[in-house]
């Protein structure tokens, strides 16, 4: 029962980890839509769910336009990703700590 004390934090170190490889945000720099003047439209980058690029758009890592387009706020991107790195380190922190305290409670 104590080992899944740090189940939590793993979780979240997974979801972080796996949500930067992917997504809205980075099919819109890898299709080069980082200013407005370089701003596309999401049928013109590929497939991408309506519904994932008003999400993106509402977070403020994505600008629309107002005409369909949109670009991606690299500021605001730069400041989610900080945030990531603090939450991982949080999470790793805890999941250490956890981790020895299941150690101290079952050999100390």
């Amino acid at each position: 029962m104590e080992f899944m004390i740090f189940l939590m934090p793993v979780a979240l170190i997974l979801m972080a980890w796996n949500s930067r490889k992917s997504g809205v945000v980075a099919t819109f720099i890898s299709a080069g839509a980082v200013s407005e003047t370089t701003a596309r439209k999401p049928a013109s980058i590929g497939k991408l769910h309506p519904d994932f690029v008003k999400g993106a758009a509402r977070r403020g890592t994505l600008v629309d336009m107002g005409d369909g387009r949109y670009y991606v706020n690299i500021a605001r991107v730069e400041q989610r990703k900080r945030r990531l790195i603090v939450l991982l380190i949080g999470a790793g922190v805890l999941t250490a700590a956890s981790c020895a305290w299941v150690v101290w409670r079952m050999w100390g």
